[in-house]
């Protein structure tokens, strides 16, 4: 058994993490969100569901080139709905471009690179 100070400490922490819990869900209403949508779909936890993503091989693209094109799908998906929602839209649209192959291992697993202020140039 644990000295008393450490079982108070781990009280005091459990207590903490408890309260931080509480104010990510009332705080962050896309995380309860994503919580709940896990919990319907049978994980207990976002831990859990990632973990049965990682472990799916039909989840995950098969080559860089099905990569890219599923981003590329997904960017044109939202492009359509865009003025929906905004007035205002920019001239150039988004683009998705691998890594340079000399680059790629020590690359990050995204970058994105504003474009033209005039709105002329993508980003990407």
């Amino acid at each position: 058994m644990a000295p008393p100070d450490v079982d108070a400490r781990r009280q005091q922490l459990a207590a903490l993490l408890d309260e931080h819990w509480e104010y990510t869900m009332r705080t962050s209403p896309e995380y309860a969100s994503m919580l709940g949508d896990t919990r319907k779909l049978g994980y207990a936890d976002l831990k859990s569901f990632d973990a049965a993503l990682a472990k799916n091989p039909d989840l995950h693209p098969r080559s860089r080139e099905q990569m890219l094109e599923l981003y590329r799908k997904s960017i044109d998906q939202m492009w359509a709905k865009l003025p929906r929602y905004f007035g205002r839209l920019p001239k150039a649209k988004v683009e998705v471009m691998p890594v340079e192959a000399y680059r790629e291992k020590e690359a990050s697993g995204a970058q994105y690179v504003e474009g033209t202020p005039d709105g002329s140039g993508p980003a990407t």
